[in-house]
């Protein structure tokens, strides 16, 4: 699956959502500050191991596969869960 070019949009609507810094999360990912604006900008692409950092440091799983696989998945996966 390839996500679309606006992923680096959602990687800062998780930090913003986390109360998290630029400074923050480079810390957490143990990456330069620089390369997160890179990243939040679009100019810089990050590996799949990143990707998935991000959304454990910034305790966005829930988000992340609502976006990635639509709401429904997320919606019958908890469901099928609690069954």
């Amino acid at each position: 699956m390839q996500l679309n070019q606006d992923y680096h949009k959602m990687l800062k609507t998780f930090r913003k959502n986390a109360n998290m810094t630029q400074e923050d999360i480079a810390f957490e990912l143990n990456i330069p500050q620089s390369t997160i604006s890179r990243i939040e900008s679009g100019i810089h692409i990050i590996d799949i191991h990143t990707f998935m950092e991000w959304i454990r440091v910034t305790n966005s799983n829930d988000q992340a596969v609502s976006i990635l696989f639509g709401a429904e998945y997320l919606k019958e996966t908890i469901t099928n869960y609690n069954e």
